[in-house]
């Protein structure tokens, strides 16, 4: 590819000359590759957010500021490095969070200059191989348009935009997965020069480094593994052993694909069995061919090397340090952690001997035993719970050290050195340690020992998902029939021991020594049947119905056969003569496994994500398989109308209208494809190339998939796990611009080679590709622009602006949590309050912490003592005594706590599950938790009723103990529940509970109207005076156009449920206060004006309506519509309001707030109304087609219905017909009225 010459026309030859050297390509190269870091960090810092976002995004900037432990498994290095950054803030704890940000920013543009030079050095190789051969112009063009077209068009990619913007881990682990990949490529450039091991030692530390940011990274290694191999298969192809090696696992992998392909022909997957077919086909292509058979076995070794890294030298890390620590203290009674420090410098002492002896070489004893000690004590051996792994691996590392003829010494340095970086990495974690140990506000799980923090690393409190072989969730337990001491059959459940793991001992008193006790392993149920590949395993409650949604099914229509469930104690099935005592449970087969993972985990989970990058994005809305809702689409008609609809009948609001609303019309994925087809036709370079590629794409996107096994019904999108994959087919969409110039030269036949038309062709190729990614960002920029935005920071305060002084709120999920805790832990807001987290509550650790002071909140008074709750003793207790006379919660609790009746089984057992609370109404008074004209309506006792439960846990019983003792203490610690707390949580306490804002507070005020399910009752003094004064909101009422994705959009939804409660309740109190209702003689109900009570009542009538201006000021539609049910509520109470207070603007108000919501939701009917004519012409069904047999939302499906009422109370208020018959006319199209009539039928 040197110097290009053709004869022109009159004779003279065209030359295009190599004018670009390799110093004078690195120079251009570096400039463009800093010119796209340049691009991508201006596009993240201009839409940061500036504060912090929804999710984990306000723990994880909590944990930089104060140096705090987060959730599993723990990110000790983005703690680091977000504490770094966080020093460039200037003292400014508001921000704090943006300093955060802008490092996921810049190192996301780290990212995108890492990917630019990946994609030139690829390209360049595919022209002029390993060679320094300068580049023509032509060249150097289709060089520089690759990266620029791949690099950019990833910056304004939606997944990865979206991590780049917001304080979470996954930038920072992408900037560490591309700094690795450029890492080995750079070595493959001077794999050949001295000290070039240098660059895998860089590249093994960057991989411990990244342990403690994330474990992504560990799924580069074998696209890694690839890479080596190929530089050094000169040296590696000559080898027989290996080559019968390789030769022996390749037709093992035919064999099992081959396998695999029976059962996917068998169960109806053609494409996929194709796909497996392929691979077979190739393993007998290329069965001659070493380079093939010698890239399986790499492949091999680097999924071992993986699984060293991830199951044996990661955990083993831990396991070797508790064999240290458990002598060291229980032993030797040394203090804590003392253990772990004399391990970390004998470990370190030895790595140092083994290096230094490996350098020196004087030894071959000291270099096979420092080296064998090395890997042991390093724990790479130590996979599993059983010692029989760690000593057959052992055995064989020390087998070949003392018994092979010629040790490579380069080969066990370089893994020396690795262990070593890679341990220097990991000790990352003595952060957690340290951290931890100071019980700072945030310490999640409290892993301030070894064992502690080995249950952290592992993610116990998440359990164990089966990968190869487990139950469905169909599957029932086993049970062992068993003879208490009067003989009678007792049943036990079958389960095997895990790991015993031990724990700090308890103290009593603060004399007691240090020292670690032994836990009862917990037990892992056996449970039956049990199926290969288990998909659809999950028994969590909804998970069993989005699985048989997936599938089709139902409980009923699943096939069943009998299984023995009962055993005796030898093991054998239990059986009574002449009984037949196996159970029948439902059986789902392998196929319906198969139809799940491919059609959730494999197509909707990362298929629709992938193509939402590289196809289109139908809008924001999360979704669960509806038509509306989150699908990908290409904005090409032909391609998206049969899948999904008309979409040119999609309502503006999940359309045009939504910022969400992406379309690349494919470009993007054409431009990969041509990519993979350009790498392909350049012979081996190309073909080696293509398969690192693959793999990488393979193992950070597919393999997580497999890896993750999740089950349905996600709380939120997953695409941001999938950022490597579509980061590696991001190389490939730059390499489509060279696949382009192929393209666009060969369509000038002969004359492709002369000057002129090969940089022509390099022109159109290298604007054609640029124009991809400046046609994405046309789309993307808006819906990924957080600036402004503040909703996350100002929520999170509101909740806590809703408790009184040092009040406790009791708080479920993360985003009625996390965002509370930053406002505390960074901001420093309301340190009074404390946030206790119901779901942490049912942990020891969690429990004793709330015992320990946080900031200006004194310690949560309650009963349990840590040696009640100690060791998971109680994180389940059952409920007997259903007829038990009520008495009051402290007897019931201590009873529960101290009493050795408490106990059956082994399990804690509450005795007196019908309870009350005593209550000094005058404390209540004076803590303002009630007001003296309410006094005379609470109760002297709060009744709390448990009867009805099977069973209490341990976070039920600390919330109940906390708000009984401040409720004895004086009301001094008034209790209150999160809105967005489950009712389920509200410990029966539900009557009691009175709405002051975001939460609600615990009174002795029963609402003797309540009912369950019903809106509980209001403050409304406190709460108008929270709202109106308190509250913040987020930067919406600044009148800019402020993005709001759903996330948000669901928090703007429960500040306007909870502040149309409160007008509701204004206007309720109005009208009982305005009229008196008698009853007359012939028992009807007559309204008189009580004029005492006109002048508050109309004062109530005024605070109603300023809330609902309120409402339309700060939270106004034009940030994010109003759902249908909320804008009918605001339209019919204004008008009420209107009425009452004879005020013809409020009337206005509502019949336009009405007439706004007609004409947001009437384009709903037309799309919905095409979608059953669709079903019903491709239905057999006899019946009718409704709106609920579509794949649609139950909260689209009833929009028929609430538009009807909206309709119908718009004229009944006297709205103008005409202004309405033009909206629908305008919105809805011809035959409206017919086609709302057909989509209610079914409804009404």
């Amino acid at each position: 590819m040197g110097i290009a010459t053709t004869t022109a026309g009159n004779g003279a030859p065209s030359i295009e000359r190599p004018l670009y050297g390799y110093r004078k390509y690195n120079v251009i190269n570096n400039a463009a590759g800093w010119l796209c870091f340049i691009i991508a960090a201006v596009t993240y810092l201009l839409t940061l957010e500036p504060t912090a976002s929804f999710w984990d995004c306000p723990e994880f900037i909590s944990q930089g500021a104060k140096l705090e432990v987060g959730h599993p498994p723990g990110n000790p290095i983005f703690i680091l490095a977000a504490r770094f950054f966080i020093n460039f803030a200037g003292g400014d704890v508001s921000n704090y969070a943006f300093a955060v940000n802008a490092m996921s920013g810049l190192l996301s543009a780290g990212t995108i200059l890492l990917l630019f030079w990946t994609i030139t050095h690829l390209v360049r190789r595919l022209m002029v191989g390993r060679s320094k051969e300068a580049l023509t112009l032509s060249q150097l063009l289709v060089v520089i348009g690759s990266g620029l077209c791949g690099a950019l068009l990833y910056t304004w990619s939606d997944t990865f935009w979206f991590s780049a913007v917001e304080g979470e881990v996954y930038a920072f682990s992408s900037f560490c997965t591309a700094l690795v990949f450029w890492l080995l490529l750079k070595w493959d450039n001077r794999a050949d020069e001295p000290h070039a091991d240098r660059y895998l030692i860089l590249v093994t530390f960057i991989i411990g480094v990244s342990i403690g940011v994330h474990l992504l990274n560990l799924l580069t290694i074998p696209a890694l593994g690839l890479i080596i191999y190929y530089r050094k298969s000169q040296h590696i192809n000559g080898n027989r052993t290996l080559l019968k090696v390789a030769t022996w696992l390749m037709w093992a992998v035919a064999a099992a694909v081959a396998a695999v392909t029976v059962v996917l022909l068998v169960n109806g997957y053609y494409a996929a069995s194709l796909l497996a077919l392929c691979v077979c086909a190739m393993c007998w292509f290329y069965r001659q061919s070493p380079t093939f058979r010698f890239s399986l076995l790499s492949l091999f070794l680097s999924f071992v090397v993986v699984a060293l890294i991830l199951y044996g030298l990661v955990p083993g890390f831990i396991e070797i340090a508790q064999y240290f620590e458990l002598f060291c203290v229980n032993t030797l009674h040394l203090g804590y952690n003392i253990g772990v420090l004399v391990y970390a410098v004998i470990l370190l002492g030895v790595l140092i001997w083994c290096i230094s002896s490996l350098y020196r070489q004087k030894s071959r004893r000291q270099i096979q035993i420092s080296f064998a000690l090395s890997v042991v004590l390093s724990g790479i051996p130590f996979i599993g719970s059983s010692l029989l792994i760690p000593f057959v691996l052992t055995a064989a590392l020390v087998a070949y050290l003392f018994m092979a003829r010629r040790l490579s010494v380069r080969f066990l340095t370089i893994t020396a050195l690795s262990i070593l970086v890679i341990f220097i990495g990991y000790t990352s974690y003595t952060l957690l340690l340290i951290r931890a140990s100071a019980n700072p506000p945030m310490n999640q799980n409290a892993p301030d020992n070894v064992f502690t923090l080995s249950s952290y690393l592992n993610r116990e409190q998440y359990g164990d998902t089966p990968l190869f072989f487990g139950p469905s969730f169909a599957s029932t337990p086993e049970y062992t029939i068993l003879y208490n001491e009067n003989g009678q059959p007792m049943q036990e459940l079958r389960s095997s021991n895990g790991k015993a793991s031990y724990d700090k001992q308890v103290k009593t008193s603060p004399d007691q020594p240090d020292r670690y006790v032994r836990l009862d392993p917990k037990l892992k149920p056996h449970m039956v049947p049990n199926m290969i590949f288990p998909r659809m395993y999950s028994q969590q409650p909804g998970h069993p119905q989005g699985y048989l949604r997936w599938i089709g099914e139902t409980m009923e229509s699943l096939p069943t056969e009998k299984v023995s469930i009962y055993y005796d104690e030898d093991g054998n099935p239990f059986s009574i003569p002449g009984q037949d005592l196996r159970e029948e449970v439902p059986v789902l087969s392998f196929e319906q496994n198969l139809r799940y993972f491919f059609d959730y985990q494999l197509n909707y989970m990362y298929w629709r994500y992938f193509l939402w990058n590289f196809a289109g994005r139908q809008n924001d809305l999360q979704g669960q398989d509806e038509l509306n809702r989150g699908n990908w689409i290409s904005g090409i008609p032909f391609i998206d109308n049969p899948r999904l609809g008309d979409q040119s009948l999609l309502p503006p609001d999940y359309g045009s209208d939504n910022k969400g609303h992406n379309v690349f019309y494919m470009l993007p994925l054409l431009m990969g494809l041509l990519g993979i087809a350009a790498q392909l036709v350049r012979g081996k370079e190309g073909i080696c190339q293509f398969w690192i590629v693959f793999i990488f794409f393979f193992m950070t996107g597919i393999a997580i998939v497999l890896y993750l096994n999740q089950p349905p019904m996600q709380v939120r999108e997953r695409d941001y796990a999938y950022a490597g994959s579509f980061y590696a087919f991001s190389i490939w969409i730059g390499m489509g611009v060279y696949g382009l110039w192929l393209i666009v030269r060969s369509l000038f036949g002969k004359k492709q080679s002369d000057r002129g038309v090969r940089r022509a062709a390099a022109a159109v190729a290298c604007v054609a590709g640029v124009l991809v990614p400046v046609q994405m960002v046309s789309q993307t920029w808006d819906d990924h622009d957080r600036s402004g935005r503040y909703t996350t920071r100002d929520f999170g305060m509101n909740y806590l602006s809703s408790v009184d002084e040092n009040g406790i709120i009791f708080t479920n999920g993360d985003n009625d949590t996390f965002p509370l805790w930053y406002a505390q832990e960074v901001e420093g807001y309301r340190t009074d309050v404390r946030v206790v987290n119901l779901s942490y509550l049912t942990t020891d650790w969690y429990a004793s912490h709330q015992k320990l002071p946080s900031y200006n909140a004194p310690a949560i008074e309650f009963q349990a003592q840590p040696e009640d709750y100690a060791y998971d003793r109680m994180q389940v207790v059952y409920v007997y005594g259903r007829d038990s006379l009520p008495v009051d919660v402290f007897s019931s609790l201590n009873d529960l706590y101290v009493s050795p009746d408490a106990e059956f089984n082994g399990m804690r057992v509450l005795n007196h599950p019908q309870m009350y609370i005593p209550v000094d109404v005058d404390d209540a008074v004076k803590a303002g938790v009630i007001s003296a004209e309410e006094a005379p309506a609470a109760d002297d006792f709060i009744f709390v009723d448990w009867s009805g439960k099977n069973s209490a846990s341990l976070g039920d019983l600390l919330s109940l103990d906390m708000v009984a003792h401040g409720a004895a203490d004086g009301w001094k610690r008034p209790a209150y529940f999160a809105m967005t707390v489950p009712d389920d949580y509200y410990l029966n306490l539900s009557p009691y509970l009175r709405n002051t804002g975001l939460a609600y507070q615990v009174t002795p005020i029963r609402d003797a109207g309540y009912n369950s399910g019903q809106t509980l009752s209001v403050a409304t003094d406190k709460m108008y005076d929270n709202v109106m004064n308190k509250f913040r909101w987020g930067g919406l009422d600044s009148g800019d156009d402020i993005y709001l994705d759903e996330t948000v959009r669901r928090m703007v939804t429960t500040h306007r449920s909870t502040l149309i409660d409160l007008a509701n309740a204004l206007y309720n109190e109005g009208i009982y206060a305005m009229y008196d209702v008698t009853e007359g003689e012939d028992g009807s109900f007559e309204e008189t004006v009580n004029e005492e009570n006109a002048g508050y009542a109309k004062e109530r009538f005024r605070k109603s309506a300023e809330v609902l201006d309120l409402i339309q000021e700060k939270l106004p539609a034009r940030v994010s519509p109003y759902s249908v049910q909320i804008g009918q509520q605001i339209g019919q109470l204004y008008m009420l309001l209107g009425e009452e207070l004879q005020d013809d603007a409020l009337t206005d108000k509502g019949l336009d707030m009405l007439l706004g919501e007609i004409r947001h939701f009437a384009p709903h009917v037309p799309y919905l109304y095409s979608l059953v004519m669709d079903r019903e012409k491709n239905s057999k069904r006899r019946n009718p087609v409704t709106v609920y047999d579509i794949a649609v939302s139950s909260v689209d499906s009833y929009v028929p219905y609430h538009l009807l009422q909206i309709i119908t109370m718009y004229r009944n208020g006297g709205g103008d017909e005409e202004r309405l018959n033009a909206v629908l006319g305008e919105t809805a199209g011809k035959g409206f009225e017919e086609k709302l009539e057909r989509l209610l039928e079914g409804i009404m």
